[in-house]
């Protein structure tokens, strides 16, 4: 008798453990999946405005010892405020803020989403980054997901589906499409 009770439990723990890994929307810190992020003048429906994010105090800028977890060297030297006017006289100075959008880790590698947001001679820039690394720290991908650039107007708007697709939104061009596979490769999809 004590054998079919046994068996009831470890089917019923089966069950709720698996219930917990099939949840439709990923959490991140904030949002949920699928997001969708918007470029200036580019509003899709339901989305977040890049400017708006922005202004979020939910985002706090990446401590600078946490920086190599998120961003490439080049990228955490701009961060830093390195490359300056002393690296080349016609090279003027930048201003720029990292933070962590949310993150989710999946089975077989972390789904990071990052905000660059930088002022370079009075002109902004915003740039929303899906990256996937492995658990190591390895970088596997990265793909901009949204982006304005004020000075001459470069848009992109995105979105980021529970499946893994990333869709990419551009003025006067078609949609493309990318696939984040189950090692966290980000691949081009054929049309």
């Amino acid at each position: 008798m004590k054998k079919p009770c046994f068996l009831s439990l470890l089917i019923l723990s089966l069950l709720a453990l698996l219930g917990c890994f099939q949840s439709e929307n990923l959490v991140f810190e904030q949002f949920e999946l699928p997001i969708k992020i918007s470029a200036p003048g580019m509003q899709m429906e339901e989305s977040f405005g890049l400017e708006e994010m922005t202004q979020s105090p939910a985002l706090k800028p990446i401590e600078e010892n946490r920086m190599h977890k998120f961003l490439l060297p080049a990228e955490i030297e701009q961060a830093l405020g390195l490359y300056k006017k002393s690296r080349s006289p016609e090279l003027p100075d930048m201003e720029m803020r990292v933070s962590e959008v949310g993150h989710v880790n999946m089975p077989n590698y972390r789904l990071v989403i990052v905000m660059k947001e930088a002022l370079k001679q009075d002109k902004r820039w915003i740039s929303v980054i899906v990256r996937t690394f492995c658990f190591d720290g390895m970088m596997m991908g990265s793909k901009r997901l949204a982006y304005w650039n004020e000075a001459d107007g470069t848009l992109i708007s995105g979105s980021l589906s529970p499946d893994m697709e990333l869709t990419l939104y551009m003025p006067d061009h078609s949609p493309g499409k990318y696939q984040i596979d189950e090692f966290g490769k980000i691949l081009p999809l054929k049309p």
